[in-house]
C-alpha cells in the first residue's frame, strides 16, 4: 500500500488539531449556555439563535429555528467524524471536559515528577502514531456524509412552503434511493437464508458443552446436565431435518424475495412520491389533470406514486402537459422493472441458490448432529461419575 506524502501527512495533523479544539471550544461553549441558562434563565436555543443571527439573516426566508438545527446537525457529524463511539461519548464529553481539564491540572501539580513522566510516556506513544497510520489508507466517507447532509436538509428545508428547498432533498435523495434498490436486488438474488447460520449456531453450542463435560471428565468432578442446550438445539435440528429442510430454506428464500421486493417498492415510491411532493410545491395545479389529489400532502403524494408504479393510476387526460405524461412513463417504467427484474432473478435463485444452500447447509447439520451424539454420550458418562465426599472434596480444595 502507498505511503502518505509528508505534505498529506501534514494536513492530516492540522484536520486532527482543528477537530480536537473544535471539540474542546464547543465543550466550553455548551458550559457556557448551561450556566447562562441555570443563572439568567436564558433558554440555549434562544442564545445560539441570538450567536448565529449574521447567518440567520442571510438564509431568510427560512425559519430561524430549522436552520439552527440543520447547523447544529452539520456540526455535530464534524465534531462526531462519523464516528459511533464519538456519536455516543460526545454529550457527556461537551458537558464534562472543563471539569476534566480542572481536575487533570490539580492532578498534575499534586503528583510533580510522576505525572511529568506519565505525560512524556504519553508524548512518546502518541508520536508513533503518524506512521501507523501512515500505513493504512482511509477512504473518504461518501455514504456517512451524504446521509448527514441529507438528514441536515431534511431537517432545515421539508415542509416548507419554497419549491427550491423541496427539489435540494430529491437531488439528495436520488444516491439513497439508489443505494437501497441495489442492496434489495443482490438480497433478492443471493438470498441470506438462516439455514447456514442455524447450521453455525447448533455446531458452536455442542462445541461448548462438549468442552464442559471434557473438563469435567479429566477433573473426575460431576456438572450439572445440558438440559440448556438441548432445549436450544433441539428445535432447531428438528426444523431443518433432512425430511424437510428443502422446503424450510425455500420458504426462507421466498421470505427473503418478498421483503426485497417490498422494500424496493417503498422506497421507490417514496422517491416519486418526493418529486411529485416537489412538483406540486412548484406548481399547485400541476398534477390536477390526475383527479387525485386532494390535501397536497406527501403522503397522498406516496399513494399516487404507489398507483402510477402498479398501473392502478391511468395516465393523465389529454389536457396534461407532455413532460407529465413522460413522468408518468418513467415511475411506470421503475415498477414494471422491479417486478420482472426481481421475479426473474427469484425464478433463476430458487432453481440454483437453493439447492447449494440445502446442500451446504445438510453438511453442517450432520455436523451438529454427529456433535450432539458426542455430547449425549459424554455426558452420560460424566453423570456416572461418583459424587465426592467431605474428606475428598477438602483434599482436592488443598490440591
Amino acid at each position: 500500500m502507498p505511503k502518505k506524502s509528508p505534505k498529506n501527512q501534514g494536513a492530516a495533523l492540522v484536520y486532527s488539531e482543528a477537530v480536537k479544539w473544535s471539540r474542546r471550544l464547543s465543550a466550553i461553549t455548551v458550559n457556557l449556555l448551561l450556566v447562562n441558562w441555570f443563572v439568567f434563565g436564558v433558554a440555549p436555543t434562544n442564545q445560539l439563535t441570538q450567536w448565529l443571527s449574521p447567518i440567520l439573516v442571510q438564509l431568510e426566508p427560512i425559519p430561524r429555528g430549522r436552520v439552527v438545527a440543520a447547523l447544529l446537525v452539520l456540526w455535530y457529524a464534524f465534531l462526531t467524524q462519523l464516528k459511533i463511539r464519538w456519536a455516543l461519548w460526545l454529550p457527556i464529553y461537551l458537558v464534562i471536559f472543563p471539569a476534566l481539564r480542572i481536575f487533570w491540572k490539580i492532578f498534575k501539580y499534586a503528583a510533580g515528577t510522576l505525572a511529568d513522566q506519565t505525560r512524556s510516556l504519553s508524548e512518546a506513544g502518541t508520536a508513533t502514531l503518524p506512521q501507523k497510520t501512515a500505513k493504512t489508507k482511509r477512504s473518504f466517507p461518501v455514504k456517512q456524509v451524504w446521509l448527514v447532509l441529507f438528514f441536515a436538509g431534511l431537517v432545515a428545508f421539508f415542509g416548507l412552503d419554497m419549491a427550491w428547498t423541496t427539489w435540494i432533498l430529491v437531488a439528495l435523495t436520488v444516491p439513497i434511493w439508489l443505494y437501497l434498490l441495489k442492496s434489495s436486488y443482490n438480497a433478492a438474488i443471493i438470498p441470506r437464508t438462516l439455514a447456514n447460520t442455524a447450521a453455525k449456531f447448533c455446531t458452536v453450542t455442542l462445541d461448548n458443552q462438549i468442552k464442559t463435560f471434557n473438563e469435567a471428565k479429566e477433573k473426575k468432578q460431576p456438572t450439572p446436565p445440558a438440559t440448556i442446550t438441548y432445549r436450544l438445539v433441539n428445535p432447531v435440528l428438528q426444523r431443518y431435518s433432512e425430511e424437510q429442510i428443502a422446503s424450510v430454506v425455500q420458504r426462507e428464500s421466498l421470505a427473503a424475495f418478498f421483503g426485497s421486493l417490498l422494500i424496493a417498492l417503498v422506497v421507490s415510491c417514496c422517491f416519486w412520491g418526493l418529486v411529485g411532493f416537489a412538483v406540486m410545491q412548484t406548481n399547485n395545479h400541476s398534477l390536477d389533470a390526475y383527479e387525485f389529489f386532494n390535501s397536497g400532502t406527501f403522503g397522498e403524494a406516496i399513494l399516487w406514486a404507489w398507483g402510477c408504479m402498479t398501473t392502478t393510476v391511468d395516465f393523465p387526460g389529454h389536457m396534461a402537459p407532455i413532460w407529465l405524461k413522460w413522468l408518468h412513463a418513467g415511475i411506470l417504467a421503475t415498477g414494471l422493472f422491479q417486478l420482472t427484474f426481481l421475479l426473474a432473478c427469484f425464478s433463476v435463485m430458487i432453481n440454483a441458490e437453493s439447492q447449494r444452500t440445502i446442500q451446504d447447509a445438510n453438511k453442517g447439520f450432520e455436523d451438529a448432529r454427529a456433535k450432539l451424539e458426542q455430547t449425549q454420550s459424554l455426558e452420560a458418562s460424566v453423570m456416572l461419575l461418583p459424587m465426592p465426599s467431605d474428606k475428598s472434596r477438602a483434599t482436592i480444595e488443598e490440591d
